[in-house]
């Protein structure tokens, strides 16, 4: 009697584990997928970034040559004032110049018709000095470094900030954010010369909080251009303190390749222009044996460089190379009004260059990609430049899985709305067995190396909670879910080597 009670209790789990395997065939597992903002969220919701009441100013220095400040059509308000002209709705680019008492008066018109809230960050009191000594108050105080030039003339040694530049700059900038509920569709930063490194060390300071949950991820920019930028092997021992070590150890080259390879972690997309052979020279000539972090740098953004050897015989040797330096930055900035540039590579048929209008997906996807810019010794005229990728040999399907939090279909609430751990599934058409997957990072990016002429399509997986977005159509600027209601796209056929396709996938919450 006892065996036969054994055996129908074998047989009667035997037919539960029948029905759940039975039950669950065809069924896929939910993944839980986070967004950048859920993985760096402030420990008790509330965050503790850095602001200018943190900081001590000298009550001599001048503050209209100090902070940021936003532009209208008619000049520049610093950023505490009333009526500071910004539109929460509007994308926002802000600008840091280099040496000397720059500005970025010249190109502020094309920016604010192209639609953009446009920021300078203000810092000639401090950059009105040599390089050398500029990249030292960048990043630290060290060793009466941190001086300051008077209207009066000289420099002002003792009395001088507690923090440096680019904490300055930082809490500015949060101090801005913190006041205004921004919800446009991108933040952009970039600098030209010493002001791109200080764009580097604002970036490397924003990695940091974010990471420490000091500061609102949702203040993070999307995209970070460099322009023509001072960097250096050579630099004294100044102590970071977010990074909590010395950039000797390193110098800024170093500095900014660990900086970049953080961004790009966190999909933030990273270009550098590079107009100067002799600006350059300071990534190289220092240290032996640490050349190769320049070069590394270059492999990690989005590289272009321009032909500008023409210059130095034009106008003579002084200024001409003055003008190499200066075309980086007028190229990029002053042609934000062109449309975008064709990549004219014999390989490149219908791909795009590296410039200012290049959507921001778009530039994220060619990181470690090199372009050049033959400007046909014009440096004035854009009409007649022509740009070519050179070392891209594979085809690419690749995108960004989003938080569509408005529903509407379009990647318009930012980086911080990306998902990471959705796994993404490349198949060939009429195949079953799939040719390879992914699963997204912290960015939500994903990426495929294809070949030309087959028909692909993706599949992606289903999230816990979530279901997908409505389909949008194409758009300029890359940002449309392009999946539909089932996890799976359209077919794409990657028309030559170096063909890029961004497929998006929206998500939406139940």
């Amino acid at each position: 009697m006892v065996s036969k009670l054994k055996a129908a209790a074998v047989i009667t789990v035997l037919i539960i584990l029948c029905v759940f395997v039975l039950s669950s065939c065809g069924k896929e597992e939910y993944a839980k997928a986070y967004t950048l903002k859920e993985l760096y969220a402030a420990a008790d919701g509330e965050y503790d970034a850095i602001s200018m009441e943190d900081i001590y100013i000298p009550p001599s220095m001048d503050l209209q040559k100090l902070g940021l400040f936003f532009a209208s059509n008619s000049g520049w308000v610093r950023y505490d004032s009333e009526n500071v002209p910004f539109d929460s709705q509007k994308p926002i680019i802000i600008f840091a110049h280099g040496m000397g008492t720059g500005s970025f008066g010249p190109y502020r018109a094309k920016w604010l018709a192209a639609g953009y809230n446009v920021g300078c960050f203000m810092w000639s009191q401090f950059s009105d000095d040599s390089p050398f000594i500029g990249q030292s108050k960048v990043w630290g105080i060290y060793n009466g470094k941190m001086r300051w030039s008077k209207n009066s003339g000289g420099y002002e040694k003792n009395d001088v900030p507690s923090h440096s530049v680019a904490e300055i700059y930082a809490a500015c900038y949060n101090d801005f954010m913190s006041q205004h509920d921004f919800c446009g569709s991108e933040i952009r930063l970039y600098g030209h010369s010493l002001g791109a490194q200080l764009t580097v060390a604002l970036s490397s300071y924003f990695m940091s909080a974010v990471e420490t949950g000091k500061m609102n991820p949702e203040y993070l920019p999307d995209r970070v251009s460099l322009l023509d930028p001072y960097l250096s092997n050579d630099i004294d021992a100044i102590y970071v303190t977010w990074l909590d070590k010395t950039l000797e150890d390193c110098g800024s080259v170093k500095a900014t390749l660990d900086t970049v390879i953080r961004l790009k972690n966190k999909g933030i997309a990273v270009e550098l222009v590079r107009s100067s052979p002799w600006v350059e020279i300071a990534a190289l000539a220092y240290k032996s044996g640490e050349d190769g972090y320049n070069e590394a740098l270059k492999d990690e953004v989005a590289h272009l460089s321009i032909d500008t050897g023409f210059l130095p015989s034009k106008y003579g040797m002084i200024d001409g190379i003055a003008a190499c330096h200066e075309v980086g930055e007028d190229w990029y900035s002053g042609s934000i009004d062109k449309g975008l540039w064709t990549d004219n590579a014999a390989n490149a048929s219908g791909g795009y260059g590296i410039s200012s209008v290049t959507p921001t997906s778009y530039t994220y996807a060619r990181m470690g990609s090199k372009y050049e810019l033959d400007i046909n010794e014009s440096e004035k005229d854009y009409s007649d430049d022509i740009q070519r990728s050179v070392n891209i040999n594979s085809a690419k399907i690749a995108g960004f899985v989003f938080l569509d939090k408005n529903s509407n279909g379009i990647m318009d609430d930012r980086l911080c709305n990306r998902l990471s751990n959705v796994t993404v599934t490349l198949y060939e058409k009429g195949k079953k067995k799939p040719v390879t997957t992914y699963t997204t990072g912290t960015s939500g990016y994903y990426e495929f190396l294809t070949e030309v002429g087959k028909n692909y399509y993706i599949k992606v997986s289903p999230v816990k909670n979530y279901a997908f977005s409505q389909i949008t159509d194409a758009d300029s600027l890359y940002m449309s879910n392009n999946i539909g209601s089932d996890g799976i796209s359209a077919i794409f056929t990657p028309a030559n080597s170096a063909s890029l396709i961004i497929v998006n996938a929206g998500i939406i919450a139940n």
